[in-house]
């Protein structure tokens, strides 16, 4: 382990003298990096002649970047108040102040304060972008260099685009690439690393394969391979078949090459043609196991023709990479002299995220004896490989610094004294906690005593762990998460019900409140689970991600309310917009059918009005008429909101994606069409907004649990933080990370997977610091869970030791790592009880899992019942298309237009009876029955009605006669298997326009399920269709009629689809089945019974006796009536219930 480095004095007699050369502060977990970085700054103000504007700050975030400069300026603020004989509380500006009264300290901070502004405390990437800007000439580069804000964008594009280039066919060149194509998540990860450590090692490549020779071979022993088994039983049939498929241009996978290389021997002597066939099948399949080297390789080459040409822009790293190239080309020395000499003093903070090119750029220009180089990190925390940071590059630059330069930073401003001596208790058994020798756990003191008190006079627990029991042999680790999570949100409860305090005493201390608690999670998965816990324990609790504004529901709904706004007269679209959260909520089937007509007419005006704003005076003002328009209640938008859970969330997200939208209808004067396109095309992605400016805003989250990952709450800090996970395992994938192998960086292919190499010692070098940053949140007190599950997985490449950081460091004792395995192996059952008494020998108090208080501890305002069909939370990027239609196509809503299989001159003309065709005749059809069935319209009025429409949707006067009084006839007749005409329904029994949607948090396998789940009215529906599903997303859509009559629920689907000449009787039920078939329409009535049963379930009806789907084919007069069926119907219940997963 190395040594531990002596404190750093910033000021005090003992202060370092801050002289020329190379430094190294490294930090530790809330010991004040930032504090520290504006003291230096303000020291090297007072203490030298460098100006502030030649001086560099740098940071990894444009976040950070703004903290900086804010407590710089704040810092050299107070130390000129200081200066000018004020008095100040921070002692670093009191004691620096005091010298700065003498000589020319006090103008020094003046100017730099009149400096501020313009100073150079940026990312890396920033003052890169800077220092090209500045010297342009000497790096041939443009000086208004344009620079994506989005490095993620283009890699995806161009990985996205590298997959459709790959080759169809396989040759000897290409056919690695062809077998073992990866995933385009994958490849954003490989062009990630390649672009930040362009030195990177791939795996050696293997020879070429000869497949002419292969093929050669193959078809040379054709007549034997044609003529029977190779070899005795099932096997000898399959390597035939296996053979036989490559002979009809089967390519040559892995499982193929297999089979032939497994020809027996006594065949192979029995025939030559065999034995030639198995050797050349044994060599590509040892090269087989090598394929991801190949593509590596390949990629690798195509991705540096990439960053050579700048394809698609110039991106941040493609700064770096030029800058680099120019520092190290021919005019290299003279550009870093002149860069070195404009900035004598760089401070780079967060250094352990740095990767080799950025060192290799600082080093060359700022690592000279004459120039001051302070390089500030912690190294403990390097958990950002997966964005290319690199540990080795911290660790070799360390050595890089005299040793007389390298300081720690001792103090913590974070944590109190108690929960420090519990960590330093929990991290003292182990001779390398951080499974690595050459990171250690500096020494630190606390500035802060307990805070925390269970009562007068009684300081809380600082750290504690709840043990939970695996004696189930059935208790696998999806399980066992779900029994943390609830265990979890138990302890929260008792937590908040306890009346524990924060301050200085109890009396004085503030009650803790469910802001005060925060859950840290190892992926977004658990953070699912957690919220589901402590949601149904009444615990309000919020998710912190880095996830897109646009990704959220209310993004989807305000793009529905602006579609209302530009056409409010659109039924479907203005009762989508209604069921807004913002404006009236989801509509409800009700019994008052006039009450629902007052509605939709209430806020057709006032998104009328809205659309009228927004074409005079821009979206803004649109925007705030929607928040200022009352309901019948009286209440804005704003009041409407707030009586809903979440509803401020709602608000917050609302308003920022408003400001969105205002900025891009200004800078790109689009007119409302034109900026409901742009919004379409950035919740799919294709925008170019500023990345961060995207990440929804957190800030007016009042009074809610904090769920985070780990990664994301680096750099942040919590009162109370609860790790239900820490036992956990994470599956490692050889190919997600780089493997650090001594002082080399190599990116992981397939020859390397073994657990040789280095690997493990790796992976729990990464989980080890995971778990520092985890147990280092916390202000106050922290909470473990421990527990071993039963797993089924329980392999060499995927032992518990080492998914579990936790249990590596409480079990190991330092044993090597190939005994910890075996070890661990043989007394899987004994983990629970060795990990309760390592904790409690650390003075940790335990517990088992308790259950949940009786009472609710936070109220979550009800949401009034309405229509349970809009899921909040975030929508997917990879949205669903707004209606059944579209899912069938794969396109956008449009029109109603049943015949849209037509050719065109058909569509547009009339049937062979006289009746239009095409989209216009389709809507107009809808349009009358609505009308008519919405309202109690008498008979003698219905003729006039359906003429005046049909006639404003462009149908001739003698169409009008053929289509009303079929059109009046069908009214005055009852449903199949009804006893009451439906015009004489009562209205409280009739349902028009019923909207819906059906939320989807899994791929749903549509083909899969038809085939597990056959329909008797479409026997052979299904066949082919077995790659068919509904991506995760939103399903809306509108049932054209829902009737209640003689006990019985049914759903009616009006058609105006063109067929060909029909039969009668049966023949022409055979007919209107083929053509439900060749429509897909079978799905949509599943879904329309779907969306009826939720929506009756709500209302206590559990079970539905009696349901019925009936399409009308206008044109015929004809009816087809079906069930659904009750298992498929079921399965989707359950596949589309909230959270509902599925097996595929």
């Amino acid at each position: 382990m190395s040594q531990a480095l002596p404190p750093f004095q910033l000021i005090g007699a003992q202060a370092q003298d801050l002289q020329p050369g190379r430094w190294l502060l490294e930090a530790s977990a809330g010991t004040g990096k930032t504090y520290t970085i504006a003291g230096l700054v303000a020291r090297l103000v007072v203490e030298t002649p460098i100006s502030l504007d030649a001086m560099a700050v740098m940071t990894f975030t444009r976040a950070a970047t703004a903290e900086l400069r804010h407590r710089i300026g704040a810092c050299l603020s107070a130390v000129l108040a200081a200066a000018k004989g004020q008095e100040v509380a921070d002692p670093l500006a009191s004691w620096l102040g005091e010298r700065a009264r003498q000589g020319p300290g006090r103008e020094r901070l003046s100017r730099a304060l009149d400096a501020l502004d313009g100073a150079s405390i940026s990312t890396i990437h920033g003052f890169c972008q800077r220092l090209i800007g500045r010297f342009s000439l000497s790096l041939g580069a443009p000086p208004d260099l344009q620079v994506m804000t989005d490095d993620e964008g283009w890699r995806r594009e161009w990985c996205e685009d590298y997959l459709r280039r790959l080759p169809i066919a396989p040759d000897t060149k290409d056919w690695a690439c062809l077998q073992t194509a990866p995933s385009l998540e994958q490849l954003e990860r490989w062009a990630l690393l390649l672009t930040r450590n362009p030195a990177c090692l791939l795996p050696p490549c293997p020879p070429a394969p000869d497949i002419p020779a292969f093929f050669a071979a193959l078809r040379a022993a054709e007549p034997r391979l044609q003529s029977g088994p190779l070899g005795g039983g099932k096997l000898g049939q399959q390597r035939q078949a296996r053979a036989l498929e490559l002979l009809s241009g089967a390519s040559p996978s892995e499982s193929r090459l297999k089979a032939l290389a497994s020809i027996p021997e006594g065949l192979c002597k029995a025939d030559p043609s065999l034995a030639e066939l198995r050797r050349q099948a044994q060599a590509l399949a040892q090269l087989a196991e090598l394929q991801e080297a190949h593509f590596l390789h390949a990629f690798r080459q195509a991705l540096g023709q990439r960053l050579r040409q700048g394809e698609g822009g110039v991106s941040h790293q493609d700064l770096l990479n030029g800058l680099h190239a120019g520092l190290h080309g021919p005019q290299g020395e003279a550009l870093a002299s002149a860069i070195a000499a404009s900035y004598p003093v760089v401070l780079v903070d967060e250094f352990q995220d740095t990767d080799p090119i950025q060192w290799q750029i600082l080093e060359r220009c700022f690592g000279g004896p004459q120039q001051r180089l302070f390089l500030i990190g912690d190294p403990k925390q390097a958990i950002y490989r997966f964005r290319g940071a690199d540990l080795e590059t911290y660790l070799s630059a360390r050595e890089s610094v005299p040793p007389a330069q390298r300081f720690a930073l001792d103090t913590n401003y974070r944590s109190d004294a108690p929960l420090l001596a519990s960590l330093d208790a929990l991290y003292a058994g182990h001779p390398q906690p951080l499974a690595d020798p050459r990171l250690n756990r500096n020494p630190v003191r606390a500035h802060h005593p307990g805070r925390l008190w269970a009562a007068a006079g009684e300081a809380a627990l600082p750290l504690r762990a709840t043990i939970l029991s695996t004696n189930d042999s059935d208790s696998n680790e999806n399980s066992l998460a779900e029994d943390c999570a609830r265990a979890c949100a138990a302890e929260i409860a008792h937590t908040l019900q306890a009346g524990w305090r924060r301050g200085a005493d109890f009396a004085q201390g503030q009650p803790l409140r469910p802001q005060d608690l925060a859950v840290l999670v190892p992926s977004h998965r658990y953070g699912a689970l957690v919220h589901r816990a402590l949601t149904a324990l009444g615990i309000m609790a919020v998710c912190s991600h880095r996830a897109s504004i646009f990704d959220t529901c209310e993004a989807a709904e305000l793009r529905a309310l602006m579609a209302a706004w530009i056409d409010p007269s659109h039924t479907p679209t203005l009762t989508s917009a209604v069921a807004c959260r913002v404006a009236a909520g989801t509509a409800a089937l009700s019994p008052d059918q006039q009450q629902q007509e007052d509605l939709l007419a209430h806020w057709s005006a006032i998104f009328h009005h809205c659309g009228e704003r927004w074409r005079r005076r821009g979206f803004l003002a649109a925007f705030t008429a929607l928040l200022d328009a009352e309901d019948g209640a009286g209440n804005d938008g704003r009041v409407r909101l707030a009586q809903l859970s979440g509803g401020e969330r709602s608000l917050v997200n609302l308003l920022q994606l408003a400001e969105l939208l205002n900025a891009a209808e200004g800078e790109q004067q689009l007119v409302p069409e034109g900026l409901l396109r742009w919004f379409d095309a950035s919740r799919q992605g294709a925008g170019e907004q500023d990345a961060e400016s995207l990440q929804p805003r957190l800030d007016r989250d009042a009074d809610a649990v904090r769920i985070s990952t780990i990664h994301v709450s680096k750099g942040l800090q919590y009162p109370l933080v609860f790790l239900p996970f820490a036992w956990s395992c994470r599956q490692w994938q050889g190919s997600k990370l780089p493997l650090q192998a001594g002082q080399r960086q190599w990116l992981l292919g397939s020859g390397l997977k073994s657990k040789d190499d280095g690997y493990y010692d790796d992976r729990l070098g990464e989980e080890a610091r995971l778990l520092y940053v985890a147990l280092t949140r916390a202000e106050h007190a922290l909470h473990l869970f421990w527990a071993s599950p039963h797993m089924p997985a329980m392999q060499a490449n995927r032992p518990l030791a080492l998914g579990s950081p936790l249990g590596w460091l409480l079990l190991s004792a330092g044993q090597p790592l190939s005994t910890l395995i075996a070890d661990w192996k043989e007394r899987i059952d004994e983990l629970t009880r060795a990990g309760a008494e390592a904790l409690q020998a650390a003075g940790i108090a335990c517990q088992g899992p308790r259950s949940a208080p009786a009472n609710s501890i936070t109220a979550i305002a009800e949401t009034p019942k309405a229509l349970p069909l809009i899921s909040g939370g975030a929508n997917p990027r990879q949205r669903w298309p707004s209606s059944y239609s579209a899912l069938i196509r794969g396109e956008p809503t449009a029109e109603r237009d049943d015949d849209a299989h037509l050719p065109s001159l058909e569509r547009s003309g009339r049937d062979d009876r006289g009746w239009p065709c095409g989209a216009g005749f389709g809507t107009a059809l809808h349009l009358v029955l609505e009308r008519a069935l919405a309202k109690a319209v008498p008979s003698q009025d219905f003729a006039t009605m359906a003429q005046r429409l049909l006639m404003e949707h462009g149908i001739t006067a003698s169409a009008c006669e053929l289509i009303t009084p079929s059109l009046q006839a069908l009214l005055q007749k009852p449903l199949p298997g009804g006893t009451i005409p439906l015009a004489e329904l009562p209205l409280s029994h009739r349902r028009v326009e019923l909207p819906f949607t059906l939320a989807l948090h899994q791929s749903c396998p549509l083909g899969r399920l038809l085939s597990e789940h056959p329909l008797s009215a479409f026997p052979d529906y299904g066949r082919g269709l077995d790659r068919l599903s509904i991506p995760p997303g939103f399903l809306s859509g509108v049932i054209d009629l829902v009737a209640f009559d003689r006990g019985a629920w049914h759903i009616v689907d009006w058609k105006s689809n063109v067929l060909p000449l029909l039969g009668e009787g049966e023949d022409r039920q055979q007919q209107l089945r083929a053509n439900m078939q060749s429509h897909h329409y079978p799905i949509q009535y599943h879904l329309y019974a779907l969306a009826l049963s939720r929506h009756l379930r709500q209302r206590g009806l559990d079970s539905l006796p009696q349901l019925h789907c009936h399409y009308y084919y206008a044109r015929y007069e004809s009816w087809l009536s079906l069930q659904p069926e009750a298992s498929l119907l079921q399965r989707l219940d359950q596949l589309m219930a909230d959270g509902g997963r599925s097996d595929a």
